[in-house]
Protein backbone atom coordinates (compact mmCIF):
# COMPACT_ATOMS: atom_id res chain seq x y z
CA UNK A 1 0.00 0.00 0.00
CA UNK A 2 1.56 3.18 -1.08
CA UNK A 3 -0.59 5.76 0.65
CA UNK A 4 -2.38 4.08 3.80
CA UNK A 5 -3.55 7.43 4.17
CA UNK A 6 -6.05 6.68 1.69
CA UNK A 7 -7.71 3.47 3.25
CA UNK A 8 -11.34 3.13 3.68
CA UNK A 9 -11.39 6.87 1.65
CA UNK A 10 -14.45 7.29 -0.59
CA UNK A 11 -13.20 8.12 -4.82
CA UNK A 12 -14.65 8.40 -8.00
CA UNK A 13 -12.66 7.00 -10.99
CA UNK A 14 -11.57 10.11 -13.56
CA UNK A 15 -10.74 8.78 -16.95
CA UNK A 16 -10.19 10.17 -20.41
CA UNK A 17 -9.12 9.82 -23.93
CA UNK A 18 -8.85 12.17 -26.82
CA UNK A 19 -10.47 10.50 -29.29
CA UNK A 20 -13.65 8.32 -29.29
CA UNK A 21 -11.87 5.65 -31.48
CA UNK A 22 -10.07 4.97 -28.59
CA UNK A 23 -12.84 4.79 -26.04
CA UNK A 24 -13.33 1.02 -26.07
CA UNK A 25 -10.44 0.30 -24.84
CA UNK A 26 -8.84 3.42 -23.51
CA UNK A 27 -11.40 4.07 -21.17
CA UNK A 28 -12.17 1.05 -19.67
CA UNK A 29 -7.71 0.11 -18.94
CA UNK A 30 -7.75 3.20 -16.85
CA UNK A 31 -10.70 2.40 -14.94
CA UNK A 32 -9.07 -1.32 -14.69
CA UNK A 33 -6.19 0.64 -13.22
CA UNK A 34 -7.91 3.00 -11.20
CA UNK A 35 -10.01 -0.12 -9.67
CA UNK A 36 -6.73 -2.43 -8.68
CA UNK A 37 -4.91 0.86 -7.06
CA UNK A 38 -8.04 1.10 -5.22
CA UNK A 39 -8.54 -2.31 -3.95
CA UNK A 40 -5.01 -2.33 -2.68
CA UNK A 41 -5.46 0.78 -0.85
CA UNK A 42 -9.09 -0.48 0.57
CA UNK A 43 -10.83 2.58 -1.06
CA UNK A 44 -14.46 2.59 -1.19
CA UNK A 45 -15.78 3.47 -4.93
CA UNK A 46 -18.63 5.90 -5.71
CA UNK A 47 -19.14 6.74 -9.37
CA UNK A 48 -16.86 6.59 -12.44
CA UNK A 49 -16.53 10.04 -14.55
CA UNK A 50 -15.32 9.14 -18.20
CA UNK A 51 -14.51 11.56 -20.50
CA UNK A 52 -14.26 10.14 -24.63
CA UNK A 53 -12.85 12.07 -27.00
CA UNK A 54 -11.91 15.57 -25.29
CA UNK A 55 -8.22 16.59 -25.73
CA UNK A 56 -6.20 17.08 -22.34
CA UNK A 57 -4.35 20.42 -24.59
CA UNK A 58 -7.50 22.29 -24.53
CA UNK A 59 -8.07 23.43 -20.55
CA UNK A 60 -11.32 24.93 -21.98
CA UNK A 61 -12.77 21.53 -22.77
CA UNK A 62 -13.05 20.67 -20.11
CA UNK A 63 -15.96 20.86 -17.56
CA UNK A 64 -15.29 18.04 -15.27
CA UNK A 65 -13.26 19.55 -12.75
CA UNK A 66 -15.81 22.08 -12.13
CA UNK A 67 -18.41 19.44 -11.89
CA UNK A 68 -16.84 17.39 -8.86
CA UNK A 69 -16.60 20.69 -6.97
CA UNK A 70 -19.98 21.34 -7.02
CA UNK A 71 -20.86 17.52 -6.38
CA UNK A 72 -18.64 17.74 -3.50
CA UNK A 73 -20.26 20.84 -2.43
CA UNK A 74 -23.96 19.95 -2.88
CA UNK A 75 -23.74 15.85 -1.96
CA UNK A 76 -19.72 15.23 0.12
CA UNK A 77 -20.27 11.48 -1.10
CA UNK A 78 -16.53 11.10 -1.60
CA UNK A 79 -13.34 12.23 -0.87
CA UNK A 80 -10.75 11.78 -3.59
CA UNK A 81 -10.34 11.57 -7.55
CA UNK A 82 -8.52 8.99 -8.78
CA UNK A 83 -6.56 9.22 -12.51
CA UNK A 84 -4.43 6.88 -13.82
CA UNK A 85 -1.67 9.00 -14.40
CA UNK A 86 -1.04 12.92 -14.86
CA UNK A 87 -1.56 12.49 -18.72
CA UNK A 88 -4.93 11.80 -18.19
CA UNK A 89 -5.56 14.64 -16.08
CA UNK A 90 -4.46 17.00 -18.36
CA UNK A 91 -1.32 18.01 -21.36
CA UNK A 92 -1.80 21.32 -20.76
CA UNK A 93 1.23 21.91 -18.32
CA UNK A 94 1.83 22.50 -14.94
CA UNK A 95 0.40 25.50 -14.67
CA UNK A 96 -3.11 24.13 -15.93
CA UNK A 97 -2.72 20.70 -13.67
CA UNK A 98 -1.67 22.82 -10.49
CA UNK A 99 -4.96 25.08 -10.86
CA UNK A 100 -6.91 21.86 -11.22
CA UNK A 101 -5.61 20.15 -8.35
CA UNK A 102 -5.18 23.31 -6.27
CA UNK A 103 -9.64 23.95 -7.07
CA UNK A 104 -9.86 20.44 -6.26
CA UNK A 105 -7.98 21.35 -2.88
CA UNK A 106 -10.26 24.12 -2.22
CA UNK A 107 -13.34 21.93 -2.14
CA UNK A 108 -11.47 19.48 -0.03
CA UNK A 109 -10.85 16.81 -2.49
CA UNK A 110 -7.63 14.84 -2.83
CA UNK A 111 -6.40 13.96 -6.46
CA UNK A 112 -4.39 10.69 -6.74
CA UNK A 113 -2.56 9.16 -9.60
CA UNK A 114 -2.70 5.26 -9.67
CA UNK A 115 0.47 4.70 -11.41
CA UNK A 116 2.61 7.66 -10.80
CA UNK A 117 4.48 7.14 -7.40
CA UNK A 118 4.74 10.74 -6.33
CA UNK A 119 5.91 11.42 -2.79
CA UNK A 120 4.36 13.88 -0.17
CA UNK A 121 5.78 17.08 0.51
CA UNK A 122 7.85 20.13 -1.67
CA UNK A 123 10.01 17.22 -3.89
CA UNK A 124 6.56 15.63 -4.72
CA UNK A 125 5.32 19.17 -6.02
CA UNK A 126 8.15 19.54 -8.32
CA UNK A 127 8.02 15.77 -9.35
CA UNK A 128 4.53 16.44 -10.42
CA UNK A 129 5.39 19.60 -12.26
CA UNK A 130 8.08 17.70 -14.18
CA UNK A 131 5.73 14.89 -14.98
CA UNK A 132 3.44 17.40 -16.44
CA UNK A 133 5.86 19.38 -18.54
CA UNK A 134 6.50 15.87 -19.83
CA UNK A 135 2.98 14.92 -20.88
CA UNK A 136 2.58 18.11 -22.82
CA UNK A 137 6.28 17.76 -24.59
CA UNK A 138 4.70 14.45 -25.32
CA UNK A 139 1.60 15.59 -26.85
CA UNK A 140 3.88 18.15 -28.94
CA UNK A 141 5.94 15.11 -30.25
CA UNK A 142 2.67 13.27 -31.34
CA UNK A 143 1.65 16.35 -32.77
CA UNK A 144 4.64 16.57 -35.11
CA UNK A 145 4.66 13.26 -35.93
CA UNK A 146 0.96 13.27 -36.66
CA UNK A 147 1.25 16.43 -39.11
CA UNK A 148 4.12 14.84 -40.73
CA UNK A 149 2.14 11.61 -41.29
CA UNK A 150 -0.68 13.12 -42.42
CA UNK A 151 1.14 15.26 -44.95
CA UNK A 152 2.85 12.34 -46.16
CA UNK A 153 -0.36 10.55 -45.90
CA UNK A 154 -1.72 13.17 -48.46
CA UNK A 155 1.60 13.60 -51.12
CA UNK A 156 1.11 9.73 -51.79
CA UNK A 157 -2.73 9.99 -52.43
CA UNK A 158 -3.76 7.68 -49.83
CA UNK A 159 -5.69 10.30 -48.39
CA UNK A 160 -8.16 12.95 -49.62
CA UNK A 161 -7.71 16.45 -49.39
CA UNK A 162 -10.40 17.03 -46.65
CA UNK A 163 -11.13 14.85 -43.59
CA UNK A 164 -14.99 15.07 -44.47
CA UNK A 165 -15.89 14.90 -48.08
CA UNK A 166 -18.24 17.99 -48.96
CA UNK A 167 -21.93 17.40 -49.88
CA UNK A 168 -22.73 14.83 -52.94
CA UNK A 169 -18.97 13.63 -52.99
CA UNK A 170 -18.17 9.86 -51.36
CA UNK A 171 -14.65 8.28 -50.70
CA UNK A 172 -13.70 5.45 -52.98
CA UNK A 173 -11.04 3.07 -51.49
CA UNK A 174 -8.52 1.44 -53.49
CA UNK A 175 -6.00 -0.84 -53.23
CA UNK A 176 -1.89 -0.17 -53.82
CA UNK A 177 -2.33 -1.19 -57.70
CA UNK A 178 -5.62 0.94 -58.01
CA UNK A 179 -8.36 -1.79 -58.16
CA UNK A 180 -11.18 -0.02 -56.42
CA UNK A 181 -12.28 -1.93 -53.04
CA UNK A 182 -15.60 -0.03 -51.70
CA UNK A 183 -17.13 2.95 -51.39
CA UNK A 184 -18.07 5.21 -47.69
CA UNK A 185 -20.20 7.15 -47.94
CA UNK A 186 -21.37 9.31 -45.37
CA UNK A 187 -25.30 10.17 -44.60
CA UNK A 188 -27.12 13.21 -43.20
CA UNK A 189 -27.08 11.41 -39.58
CA UNK A 190 -23.61 11.08 -39.22
CA UNK A 191 -23.29 7.29 -39.86
CA UNK A 192 -22.10 5.80 -43.32
CA UNK A 193 -22.43 3.04 -45.58
CA UNK A 194 -20.25 0.55 -47.63
CA UNK A 195 -21.11 0.55 -51.12
CA UNK A 196 -19.93 -1.52 -54.20
CA UNK A 197 -17.79 0.06 -56.68
CA UNK A 198 -19.19 -0.96 -59.58
CA UNK A 199 -23.32 -1.83 -58.45
CA UNK A 200 -23.56 0.88 -55.49
CA UNK A 201 -25.33 -1.14 -54.02
CA UNK A 202 -25.14 -1.25 -50.26
CA UNK A 203 -22.37 -3.66 -49.06
CA UNK A 204 -22.66 -2.35 -45.14
CA UNK A 205 -24.13 -0.11 -42.47
CA UNK A 206 -22.03 1.27 -39.78
CA UNK A 207 -24.56 1.71 -36.76
CA UNK A 208 -23.89 3.39 -33.93
CA UNK A 209 -21.97 3.00 -31.28
CA UNK A 210 -24.44 1.19 -28.68
CA UNK A 211 -22.75 2.43 -25.61
CA UNK A 212 -21.63 6.03 -26.08
CA UNK A 213 -24.37 6.51 -29.12
CA UNK A 214 -21.26 7.85 -31.50
CA UNK A 215 -21.59 6.87 -35.30
CA UNK A 216 -19.13 4.14 -36.21
CA UNK A 217 -17.29 4.62 -39.41
CA UNK A 218 -15.11 2.37 -41.00
CA UNK A 219 -11.15 2.41 -40.68
CA UNK A 220 -8.99 3.09 -43.55
CA UNK A 221 -6.52 0.27 -44.09
CA UNK A 222 -2.90 1.40 -44.33
CA UNK A 223 -2.30 0.28 -48.00
CA UNK A 224 -5.64 1.96 -49.04
CA UNK A 225 -5.33 5.09 -51.42
CA UNK A 226 -8.38 7.21 -51.85
CA UNK A 227 -10.37 9.23 -54.79
CA UNK A 228 -13.28 11.63 -54.43
CA UNK A 229 -15.88 10.22 -56.48
CA UNK A 230 -19.51 11.58 -57.63
CA UNK A 231 -22.24 10.62 -54.94
CA UNK A 232 -25.22 10.05 -54.07
CA UNK A 233 -27.46 11.13 -57.76
CA UNK A 234 -29.97 13.37 -55.82
CA UNK A 235 -27.30 15.46 -54.02
CA UNK A 236 -25.48 15.41 -57.04
CA UNK A 237 -28.21 17.39 -59.16
CA UNK A 238 -28.75 19.34 -56.47
CA UNK A 239 -25.69 20.77 -56.24
CA UNK A 240 -25.84 21.14 -59.81
CA UNK A 241 -28.96 23.20 -59.30
CA UNK A 242 -27.25 25.52 -56.95
CA UNK A 243 -24.55 26.03 -59.36
CA UNK A 244 -27.06 27.21 -62.52
CA UNK A 245 -29.44 29.10 -60.00
CA UNK A 246 -26.39 31.31 -59.04
CA UNK A 247 -24.41 31.48 -61.85
CA UNK A 248 -26.86 31.16 -65.07
CA UNK A 249 -29.83 32.34 -63.34
CA UNK A 250 -28.29 35.39 -61.54
CA UNK A 251 -29.96 33.71 -58.17
CA UNK A 252 -28.71 35.03 -54.50
CA UNK A 253 -28.19 32.71 -51.97
CA UNK A 254 -31.54 33.18 -50.17
CA UNK A 255 -33.10 32.75 -52.90
CA UNK A 256 -31.92 29.09 -53.25
CA UNK A 257 -31.62 28.62 -50.29
CA UNK A 258 -35.73 29.43 -50.08
CA UNK A 259 -36.50 26.95 -53.15
CA UNK A 260 -34.71 24.22 -51.73
CA UNK A 261 -36.54 24.53 -49.24
CA UNK A 262 -40.06 24.89 -50.67
CA UNK A 263 -38.94 21.55 -52.74
CA UNK A 264 -38.76 19.48 -49.47
CA UNK A 265 -34.75 19.18 -50.28
CA UNK A 266 -33.01 17.99 -47.21
CA UNK A 267 -29.67 19.29 -46.50
CA UNK A 268 -26.29 18.31 -45.90
CA UNK A 269 -27.71 17.79 -42.46
CA UNK A 270 -31.45 16.59 -43.41
CA UNK A 271 -32.70 19.60 -42.28
CA UNK A 272 -33.63 22.93 -43.58
CA UNK A 273 -31.39 24.51 -46.02
CA UNK A 274 -29.59 27.99 -44.99
CA UNK A 275 -27.85 31.02 -46.60
CA UNK A 276 -24.52 30.10 -45.45
CA UNK A 277 -25.11 26.42 -46.30
CA UNK A 278 -25.91 27.29 -49.64
CA UNK A 279 -22.42 29.73 -49.66
CA UNK A 280 -20.21 27.19 -48.37
CA UNK A 281 -20.91 25.34 -51.42
CA UNK A 282 -20.69 28.00 -54.00
CA UNK A 283 -17.43 29.31 -52.50
CA UNK A 284 -15.82 25.38 -52.28
CA UNK A 285 -13.24 24.85 -55.10
CA UNK A 286 -13.90 21.13 -55.01
CA UNK A 287 -16.92 21.61 -56.94
CA UNK A 288 -14.81 22.69 -59.92
CA UNK A 289 -12.77 19.84 -59.43
CA UNK A 290 -10.08 21.51 -57.99
CA UNK A 291 -9.02 20.21 -54.51
CA UNK A 292 -7.60 22.79 -51.95
CA UNK A 293 -5.06 21.05 -48.44
CA UNK A 294 -4.32 23.06 -45.77
CA UNK A 295 -5.93 26.04 -46.05
CA UNK A 296 -7.26 26.26 -42.33
CA UNK A 297 -5.45 24.21 -39.84
CA UNK A 298 -7.01 24.14 -36.10
CA UNK A 299 -3.83 22.53 -34.58
CA UNK A 300 -2.90 23.56 -31.37
CA UNK A 301 0.88 22.32 -31.52
CA UNK A 302 1.72 22.10 -35.35
CA UNK A 303 -0.18 22.12 -38.79
CA UNK A 304 0.56 20.19 -41.71
CA UNK A 305 3.00 21.73 -44.25
CA UNK A 306 4.50 20.41 -47.83
CA UNK A 307 8.15 19.73 -46.55
CA UNK A 308 7.81 19.94 -42.92
CA UNK A 309 5.47 20.33 -40.02
CA UNK A 310 5.35 23.91 -39.02
CA UNK A 311 5.05 24.86 -34.88
CA UNK A 312 1.68 26.71 -33.91
CA UNK A 313 1.56 28.76 -31.33
CA UNK A 314 -2.19 29.25 -29.51
CA UNK A 315 -2.12 32.00 -26.64
CA UNK A 316 -3.01 30.66 -23.45
CA UNK A 317 -6.23 32.39 -23.23
CA UNK A 318 -7.56 30.84 -26.37
CA UNK A 319 -7.35 27.90 -25.16
CA UNK A 320 -8.70 28.45 -22.03
CA UNK A 321 -11.94 29.76 -23.87
CA UNK A 322 -12.13 25.89 -25.26
CA UNK A 323 -11.31 27.08 -29.09
CA UNK A 324 -8.84 26.03 -31.28
CA UNK A 325 -8.89 28.87 -33.78
CA UNK A 326 -8.70 28.56 -37.70
CA UNK A 327 -5.21 29.58 -38.49
CA UNK A 328 -4.24 30.18 -41.84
Amino acid sequence: MKYPHLKGKKYIALARCSTKGQADTSIGDQLGVIAAFARDHEMIHVDDITLEGVTGSVPGARSDIGSLIERKKLHDDFDVVVVQDTTRLTRSGPQHAASLEYGLGCAGIELVYALDEIPTGDVGEVMKAMLHLSGRQQAKSISMASARGSMSSLQQGRSAHCRRPPYGIDRMYLSPDGTPNHIIRNLADGSQVMLDPQTTAVIRSFRRNERTGAPNHYVKQKDEQIQLVLGDADCVDTVRRIYQRHHVDNWGYPRIARELNDKSVPSPTGGLWHVATVRTMLLNPIYTGLGIANRISNAIYHKRTPDAPTPVHTDTRTLAQGKRPPSR
